[in-house]
């Protein structure tokens, strides 16, 4: 229970971290971030280190769940800065089009979401909070 709680714990602290940021930006609160992907920092990365690294320290880095979480993790970091990256930057791209197409044609389609994938220092960061969260975890008792 302890590995879900600090995998929880993680996500929860990035999802905070990134209504604070966009409040600091935008000058309101937006609270659909809570439950929101992408952005600033990573919050799928945070939650997978955190989880590998509490195995990690109850486990040992020899054991095979060890070796699972890492795989995992290397999946979501990849997935996060590669595939979601790139699918957020296409949507960027439709957006403009649907935009040109409305100044000529009757057209009104919903805008497409852009903010899907991360950058390579929101995952840097995810992976530090993760970091972070999953050793304090061990060190802090939880029951």
């Amino acid at each position: 229970m302890d590995v879900l709680i600090t995998a929880l714990i993680a996500w929860m602290l990035t999802q905070l971290i990134k209504l604070l940021l966009n409040r600091r930006q935008d000058g309101w609160y937006n609270f659909a971030l809570l439950t929101s992907s992408g952005g600033m920092p990573s919050s799928h990365t945070a939650l997978v280190i955190a989880t590998t690294t509490r195995i990690a320290v109850t486990q040992g880095i020899f054991s095979p769940l060890f070796g699972v979480c890492v795989v995992f993790s290397l999946v979501i970091m990849y997935d996060a800065t590669g595939v979601r990256h790139s699918v957020g930057e296409q949507a960027q791209i439709l957006n403009k089009i649907q935009e040109e197409l409305k100044a000529l044609i009757a057209f009104d389609p919903d805008a497409i979401k852009e903010v899907l994938g991360h950058t390579g220092i929101q995952v840097f960061i995810g992976l530090l909070i993760g970091l972070a969260v999953g050793l304090l975890s061990y060190f802090i008792p939880m029951t």
